[in-house]
C-alpha cells in the first residue's frame, strides 16, 4: 500500500463514493470518542486518584493547603515573639523615662544650688531643657520639674 493509498482511504476526497465518505465520518468519530474517553476515563481521574506518573500533577488548592499548614506554625512564633519584643520595649521605655526623670530632676537640683549668673548654670539649664525634650519625646509630655524650693527639701 502506497502512501496515496493510505492518504485516500484516510480523507477520501470530495468525488468519493458516498460509502467512503461515510467511513471518513465513522473514523473521525471513532477518533474523537476516543480522545474523549482517554482524557475523561483516564487522564482526570489520574490526577485525583494519584496514578504512578500522572497523579503526581500538585493541584493550586493542594499546594496552597500545604503551604499555610507548614506557614501556620511560623507564623505563631513571629506572633509570640511580637508579643515579647512590644513588652521588652514598653520595659525598656519606663525605664529610659524614669532614668531621664532622675537625670532632669538631679540636673535641676545642681542648678539650684549654682549662682544665678554663672556660664555653669547656663550649660546646666541647655542639658535640663536637652533632656526634657527627650522625656517628652519619650512620654509625650515634658516632665514636670519641682520648684528648687521643694528638691533641696525646703531649704
Amino acid at each position: 500500500m502506497s502512501i496515496d493509498d493510505f492518504l485516500n482511504w484516510l480523507i477520501p476526497d470530495s468525488h468519493a463514493t458516498p460509502r467512503a465518505q461515510r467511513m471518513y465520518r465513522l473514523r473521525v468519530a471513532l477518533v474523537a470518542c476516543a480522545s474523549f474517553m482517554l482524557v475523561y476515563g483516564f487522564i482526570i481521574p489520574a490526577m485525583f486518584i494519584g496514578f504512578p506518573v500522572l497523579g503526581q500533577l500538585a493541584w493550586a488548592n493542594e499546594l496552597n493547603t500545604k503551604v499555610a499548614q507548614a506557614v501556620r506554625p511560623i507564623e505563631q512564633k513571629v506572633t509570640a515573639i511580637e508579643g515579647k519584643v512590644d513588652k521588652l520595649d514598653l520595659i525598656v521605655r519606663q525605664q529610659l523615662a524614669v532614668t531621664l526623670a532622675t537625670q532632669i530632676r538631679e540636673a535641676k537640683r545642681r542648678w539650684c544650688t549654682m549662682s544665678p549668673n554663672s556660664q555653669e548654670r547656663d550649660r546646666t539649664q541647655t542639658d535640663i531643657d536637652r533632656l526634657q525634650e527627650e522625656y517628652a519625646g519619650l512620654r509625650g509630655q515634658p516632665y514636670n520639674v519641682l520648684p528648687c524650693t521643694e528638691l533641696n527639701g525646703g531649704n
